[in-house]
């Protein structure tokens, strides 16, 4: 692309070119610029592509897949022959043997995967070394895309190491409130009904575990199932299974999200990098890649809606405006938790309307009008429903029975929150008396630290008392501690920007920084509501690890701009901690899938 012919941008542009996820300025391949322009509906496209040649599982891999798979290598390898040959690389020489050895490699790797005990290794490593060497070959052929090829690297790692936790876990391993499908309770019943009925429930929602929940989640994937067996012929469980291809997703959705967060507030280098490491790698997201209730997709809606309202502060249109009210709304119409992000929307929208008005733009009415007319049906139309048909309160949440073993009302709410005593962390998987533990996990913190690494349904059970069970034990202790220091660090930076100037603007600063506190303040609440150990669950704040990841990696750009060598050295350490809990959670949750597969 020739750079004379770039318009320049206009004040209110984002250099980090916020319609994308890539620097769309530099030399790269149509087709690649393609992609960058329209990453969700590449995400999706691929995800489609994806879906048939596993089905969610290990065991719905059709048999011609490893033919397929082989078939398509080879003629990658083909074709990067060829590019080496054409760019006068390589001899035409050098080119036929290297097509002639490429077969009988091909075959033995192909041999060697059938015979594997652990074929879901292969697909993992044999992922990664696609995209280390898809990468190498950019670096070749597109010297000035460093940024973006090392963000493609750490973006499509994560993404392979979710596809490797979904092919060795089905939809009833660790999910929450999913039940069973066949039976008429908790979210599969949910999608069950719409699958079967077509229609809203017609009975009162509170009595059936779930049912209270709007249905957005839960009538895209009967949808999505119905599509499979009626129209393409899969089976009745492969097309469950494949739910999962739905949630892998989404949660890809909030990595490319998270990632045009990160570029819209034009962070780079390892300001960038530190950040997406912690997102792209975050357990949470493994986790909820593969659990098939309504969470992943709420959370995707609750980013987009960040997303949008950064943009639309930056310039204000009511085309971006319109972007979130569609993104609350149905974020809403998924899980009604959404409306959260709507108070520090709020306090923008605020800001914005006293400037406004202060300049007598009084058309800002009109776009605020439009904003609730589109918002306010999507996202409160069930809750209504429900309401007039019913009597059920908008905010009704499903109440668990004192009776049960995680009720922790015996303890005052004071008690818990202040309670740091060393036995809590002796270990560091979340402690559940109905697991074998001594009690019930009761300090909210404490509880959220270790559930969003483990979840809940890990723990030390879960591995053999081998000397390689062993070592999966001590990388998730060391995982623990590895979070926990990031984690102060990330807090520490939100704290410290709380009463400093940073690189970005005040207002998007207190954005982020409002969304944050409310949010740890929701869980609190939340937890002295419905005292219970599982009302301190990590799924209820995922944007909070983003948000900390943001500030984690604002306070690197500060550092480094600020040419201090006390900076740069605490800089490089914290990139090392980043890559360091990469890995540890690449190992651990590749020994995970070992050991639940």
């Amino acid at each position: 692309m020739n750079k004379n012919n770039i318009r320049p941008r206009s004040r209110s542009a984002s250099p980090a070119q916020p319609s994308g996820i890539s620097l769309l300025e530099t030399d790269t391949h149509p087709w690649l610029r393609s992609i960058a322009k329209h990453p969700y509906w590449a995400a999706l496209l691929f995800c489609l592509f994806l879906n048939p040649f596993f089905f969610g599982s290990m065991g719905n891999i059709p048999n011609n897949t490893c033919y397929i798979l082989t078939f398509c290598l080879f003629c990658t390898g083909i074709f990067i022959i060829r590019k080496y040959y054409q760019n006068h690389c390589i001899s035409k020489i050098a080119a036929y043997a290297a097509s002639a050895g490429l077969v009988p490699v091909l075959l033995f790797l192909a041999w060697r995967y059938q015979k594997a005990e652990h074929k879901q290794l292969w697909i993992l490593f044999g992922g990664l070394a696609v995209i280390f060497g898809a990468v190498l070959l950019m670096r070749r052929w597109y010297p000035k895309t460093k940024l973006l090829q090392t963000s493609a690297v750490i973006l499509c790692s994560g993404f392979i190491l979710k596809i490797y936790y979904i092919l060795c876990s089905s939809i009833y391993t660790r999910q929450h409130d999913v039940g069973l499908f066949g039976y008429e309770q908790e979210h599969a019943g949910y999608i069950d009904y719409f699958l079967q009925y077509h229609q809203l429930p017609p009975f009162d929602p509170t009595t059936r575990s779930q049912y209270y929940h709007p249905p957005l989640h839960h009538i895209i994937s009967a949808i999505w199932i119905d599509v499979s067996e009626h129209i393409f012929g899969v089976g009745y469980d492969p097309a469950r299974e494949s739910l999962q291809t739905l949630t892998l997703f989404y949660a890809i959705v909030i990595i490319i999200t998270s990632y045009r967060i990160l570029r819209h507030l034009k962070l780079e280098g390892i300001a960038l990098y530190i950040p997406l490491l912690l997102i792209s790698f975050h357990p949470t997201f493994i986790l909820f890649s593969g659990s098939i209730n309504n969470d992943i997709l709420a959370t995707a809606f609750v980013m987009g809606a960040v997303l949008c309202t950064l943009q639309w502060y930056e310039e204000q249109t009511l085309q971006r405006l319109l972007k979130i009210a569609l993104c609350v709304g149905l974020g809403m119409m998924t899980k009604m938790s959404v409306a959260l992000v709507a108070l520090p929307i709020a306090f923008v929208f605020c800001i914005v309307l006293i400037r406004r008005l202060r300049q007598k733009q009084w058309r800002i009415f009109r776009d605020y009008g439009l904003f609730l007319l589109v918002c306010a049906p999507l996202g409160l139309w069930y809750p209504i429903r429900n309401l007039i048909r019913f009597q059920i309160p908008i905010t009704y949440v499903q109440r668990i029975s004192e009776s049960s073993f995680q009720y922790l009302g015996n303890q005052s709410f004071f008690s818990r929150i202040t309670d740091f005593s060393a036995y809590q962390l002796q270990s560091v998987y979340e402690q559940w008396t109905t697991y074998g533990s001594s009690y019930n996990e009761f300090n909210p913190l404490i509880a959220i630290l270790k559930n969003a690494v483990f979840g809940e349904y890990i723990n030390e059970t879960l591995f053999p008392g081998t000397n390689a069970g062993n070592l999966f034990v001590n990388t998730g202790t060391f995982l623990f501690w590895v979070n926990v220091v990031l984690a102060i660090v990330a807090f520490l930076c939100i704290l410290l920007f709380c009463f400093r100037k940073c690189s970005i603007a005040a207002i998007p600063k207190y954005f982020l920084i409002i969304f944050y506190f409310f949010l740890m303040f929701n869980v609190y609440n939340l937890s002295y509501k419905y005292p219970f150990t599982c009302s301190s669950n990590f799924r209820y704040i995922m944007p909070t690890c983003i948000i900390g990841a943001i500030f984690l990696g604002i306070g690197v750009q500060q550092m480094l701009h600020s040419g201090k060598t006390a900076g740069k050295i605490f800089s490089r350490i914290l990139l090392v901690c980043a890559i360091l809990f990469a890995l540890l959670v690449s190992f651990f949750y590749m020994g995970i899938g070992l050991y639940s597969s």
